[in-house]
């Protein structure tokens, strides 16, 4: 993984939409306000857009997000809308995004995997949110 990369995805805001409240989640932190939501439940940010972060057509990335919430429907997987969020100095746009709620290691890793993804965002049980980066980097 390059340093760039590294300090793009740390930067990002990781906005989560629930029924009753956005919640913006980052890199380092504890976000009381999921774990009052979910109980601690674990919890990852995961895109399946923009595979080894290359940019597609809005089109191609739509389809990869009805693939991911199909799958996720076929394992049972709570789910709700998100959204990476650069910062003021960063150039990329914000990416569709998804919180997937009670999902293992070898889930996480599965759709890594099949999404050809770098990194998601992972936290729950009382912990600060980090950075997951998969084994392809």
């Amino acid at each position: 993984m390059n340093d760039a990369l590294q300090d793009a995805f740390s930067r990002t805001i990781y906005r989560v939409f629930l029924p009753e409240r956005e919640i913006d989640l980052r890199v380092g932190e504890h976000s009381p306000a999921l774990e009052r939501s979910f109980g601690g439940a674990m919890w990852i940010v995961f895109s399946p857009g923009n595979p080894g972060a290359k940019a597609l057509s809005a089109s191609d990335n739509a389809r990869r997000m009805a693939d991911l919430k199909a799958w996720l429907g076929r394992h049972h997987l709570r789910h709700y809308d998100a959204v990476g969020l650069p910062t003021p100095d960063q150039d990329w746009a914000a990416e569709a995004s998804l919180l997937i709620l009670d999902v293992t290691d070898a889930q996480a890793r599965e759709l890594a995997a099949r999404y050809d993804q770098l990194a998601w965002l992972a936290g729950g049980g009382g912990q600060p949110s980090r950075l997951v980066w998969s084994s392809g980097v």
